[in-house]
């Protein structure tokens, strides 16, 4: 009987960390342990989506990640979206005067942490419609926002680029396909349970178990700026030194 070889899988995702390892996390909701998001809105300066279809990819692009299979186990962030003031802010920028990113960014994430502990404080997800032109049927030159915002969630999760070319969080758009990045394969998958992990294990055991409490008066606050679809990643911290993660 011949049978069909059996390959490992090798996991290539990536998170992001702190200069003392501690991966970025949000603060859970104090009865699940799991992180509880709030996420606004702000579409009035879109181009070429309608607000409603502002709202949907937005809404599918971050509930694309949650909730996921986590060793067999269901493992979600509970996301509420708004209108106004949130956690997270996704604001759509369609006059170039007010992108300051480069024009060849597509889409640009914004995380402020603790740089104690990993805890993200707030985030911020501006996308690109000054430079490029977004349908959720795309055509010719046309960007996906739903994949595009599928993408920057990830790295509001706390997820880096991964070097696997058929993940989600490559820093690269597919020219031929441009919708294929609204599933998460596997290594997406991978690099989201590896960030939930610590959160789902203390599950039902408090703050205390798994080390998720107040922040320390004095800890120190890096503002962390992601760029995607470029090789690299621009870093500002304040109140302390450069680096990168």
């Amino acid at each position: 009987v011949d049978v069909a070889p059996q390959f490992a899988h090798i996991a290539t995702f990536a998170v992001y960390r702190t200069p003392h390892g501690e991966s970025f996390w949000w603060r859970d909701d104090g009865v699940s342990s799991l992180p509880h998001v709030s996420v606004a809105i702000d579409a009035s300066d879109a181009r070429d989506l309608t607000p409603d279809e502002v709202w949907v990819s937005v809404v599918h692009g971050f509930n694309a990640w949650s909730p996921l299979l986590c060793g067999g186990a269901r493992t979600q962030v509970d996301f509420d979206f708004e209108d106004d003031a949130g956690e997270v802010m996704v604001r759509w920028v369609g006059a170039e005067e007010d992108w300051s990113h480069g024009a060849g960014v597509l889409a640009l994430t914004t995380l402020e942490v603790d740089l104690d502990t990993g805890e993200i404080i707030r985030g911020t997800v501006e996308v690109n419609d000054a430079h490029f032109a977004f349908s959720l049927f795309p055509t010719g030159d046309e960007r996906d926002p739903v994949a595009t915002l599928v993408h920057e969630a990830g790295h509001i999760l706390g997820l880096d680029h991964s070097s696997s070319p058929e993940a989600v969080m490559w820093p690269r758009e597919y020219v031929t396909d441009r919708t294929w990045g609204r599933e998460l394969q596997r290594d997406d998958v991978d690099g989201f349970c590896d960030v939930m992990a610590p959160r789902a294990r203390s599950a039902g055991l408090g703050d205390a178990a798994c080390g998720i409490g107040r922040r320390a008066q004095n800890s120190l606050i890096g503002l962390i700026v992601f760029v995607c679809c470029l090789i690299f990643i621009r870093v500002s911290v304040i109140g302390g030194s450069r680096g990168r993660w």
